[in-house]
């Protein structure tokens, strides 16, 4: 399998948002509302990314090409809590692949490339937002050792579900200050 990640780049958005609605629509189906899930279109989340992928940010926008066809992409860079900003946080915004690939190594691939990424940036610590009910999703963060810290959020945004923090030391050289994976 050859396997490539690179920066998004302009002409990518349109296989983003692809990849973005048939995972969420499977990853969600029963977790997030139906009609939410029916509700993403193409067009309109496509432009949302060409103006991610053209326009300044903070953030970074990776794909995975498998035999040089995007088949997943994540989001990442610094923290956007407002108690872990401007500290040595970060987050991973978004990791999503097309469903197709759910379980091939791709995910782990693209993830290991951005805890890799955050690590070159000098960051300590690299969190993530996952849906609690996304069993699936929290072995997979907890496989790479991603720990719960026992904060929770209800997102209105995606249809009002409640997401629960994953934490990651980046950097060995401080002690280690998190809580013991005690979410499941």
């Amino acid at each position: 399998m050859n396997l490539r990640v690179r920066q998004a780049q302009e002409g990518d958005e349109n296989r983003i948002a692809e990849i973005q609605i048939n995972a969420w629509q499977q990853a969600y189906a029963g977790i997030m509302a139906d009609n939410y899930l029916a509700s993403l279109e193409l067009g309109e989340i496509s432009e949302l990314w060409h103006q991610s992928i053209t326009q300044f940010s903070l953030g970074s926008l990776a794909v995975i090409e498998k035999n040089g066809i995007i088949e997943g992409f994540s989001v990442f860079g610094p923290a956007r809590d407002k108690e872990l900003q401007g500290g040595m946080a970060s987050e991973l915004v978004a990791i999503n692949i097309c469903p197709n690939y759910w379980r091939s190594g791709i995910g782990g691939k693209l993830l290991d490339y951005v805890i890799n990424e955050l690590a070159s940036r000098g960051y300590e610590f690299v969190y993530l937002w996952v849906a609690t009910e996304n069993k699936s999703a929290r072995a997979f963060y907890q496989a790479y050792g991603f720990i719960c810290d026992n904060f929770t959020k209800i997102n209105e945004r995606f249809s009002g579900i409640e997401e629960t923090r994953y934490v990651l030391k980046l950097v060995t050289n401080k002690p280690q200050e998190l809580a013991p994976n005690s979410c499941g």
